[in-house]
């Protein structure tokens, strides 16, 4: 831990990337679980977009790549290597998917009802601050 107490140890470049990954996740949860429209109007507008399906992609591939070589340095390894091996068949799945499946996905998981969604914008906002605790 950096002497402030906040920053990621040894200044590894990696643990970096899983703590702005971590409090980005953290703040998407928290705007899921206040305004959980505001984010999914703006997934249902760009959800036809192939660019999205492709950023769906490369963000599991970065998120699990910098979970899997950041685990070793965390405070909690095993942990990170899991979630990290999840990102990544995640992206893998979502690549070999074809268009139409994907929209119907994207579709499928944003017709939940709003009580479900708060509570996926908690499990969201816990693993935020789980990634930032494991690394800080």
């Amino acid at each position: 831990m950096s002497p402030g107490g906040y920053l990621p140890a040894g200044g590894d470049r990696l643990s970096y990337v899983v703590l702005g990954f971590g409090v980005l996740i953290l703040m998407l949860g928290v705007v899921i679980v206040v305004k959980p429209e505001y984010l999914f109007d703006m997934f249902r507008k760009y959800a036809d977009s192939f660019r999205f399906q492709v950023l769906a992609v490369l963000t599991r591939l970065a998120l699990g790549g910098a979970l899997l070589m950041a685990a070793d340095e965390s405070k909690f390894p095993i942990a990170l290597q899991v979630i990290g091996g999840i990102s990544i068949l995640a992206a893998i799945v979502f690549a070999l998917m074809s268009r139409v499946r994907f929209k119907r996905l994207l579709r499928w998981a944003l017709g939940f009802a709003p009580s479900f969604t708060r509570i996926a914008g908690v499990v969201a906002t816990l693993l935020g601050g789980f990634l930032v605790y494991a690394v800080a």
